[in-house]
């Protein structure tokens, strides 16, 4: 008994009709992907603000903060603290890594040292700061700071070291965040007897230029 199942409509289609149909799925296809990088190249910027919004997009990537329009005196900064102990065995931390400021506010934030051995330790800490023009003399007054005295610390002993700081109005306005990195570095009893021995002859001349003076 012969098969007399029908052969599918798409079986009999001749190739040039096919080919046509084919044609004409690619050329929508193009046109909707065309429209769709349109749409979103036409809402970039806000694209832009969601990803801000959620935290995925860094803030390089984002537009331009508007200029302050304050006087320079007034203008606020943003200090961040770091803290890097450099393979001394000291736990070195500090108390705000973050500060609020203004340029020519007088602000303070503290550093801890602790001691993790038995021994007594030497060091020296190295501050470093960015951008470099912030920490220029005329820009950057340290009022109270530890960087590069060099430090004794007894066994297991713990202090805490202040740093008094301020940023002239000689600032650069472009700049808006600061960065106050302390680095320690190891050193000897022979540097630290050195350093406190120009200290202290340092600290005598000073008392017998004001003793000239009073006169």
């Amino acid at each position: 008994m012969t098969d007399q199942t029908p052969t599918p409509d798409s079986e009999r289609r001749p190739d040039h009709v096919v080919a046509a149909r084919s044609r004409r799925s690619l050329i929508i296809l193009s046109v909707l992907a065309v429209g769709m990088f349109g749409f979103a190249y036409a809402n970039v910027p806000y694209f832009y603000k969601v990803c801000r919004a959620i935290g995925v997009l860094p803030p390089e990537l984002g537009e331009a903060k508007p200029a302050i329009d304050t006087p320079d005196a007034a203008r606020p900064l943003e200090v961040y603290w770091m803290a890097n102990s450099n393979d001394v065995p000291i736990a070195f931390s500090v108390k705000h890594r973050v500060q609020d400021t203004t340029v020519g506010g007088r602000k303070m934030n503290e550093y801890r040292f602790v001691n993790l051995t038995k021994d007594t330790l030497y060091f020296r800490p190295v501050h470093d700061v960015a951008p470099m023009q912030a920490g220029k003399e005329d820009i950057l007054t340290l009022e109270k700071c530890f960087c590069f005295d060099v430090q004794k610390i007894l066994p297991r002993q713990e202090y805490v070291l202040p740093v008094i700081y301020r940023f002239g109005e000689g600032l650069d306005p472009e700049t808006r965040t600061i960065t106050m990195s302390y680095t320690l570095f190891p050193s000897t009893k022979e540097q630290y007897d050195a350093f406190m021995a120009e200290a202290k002859s340092a600290k005598s001349k000073t008392k017998a230029e004001d003793a000239g003076d009073s006169k």
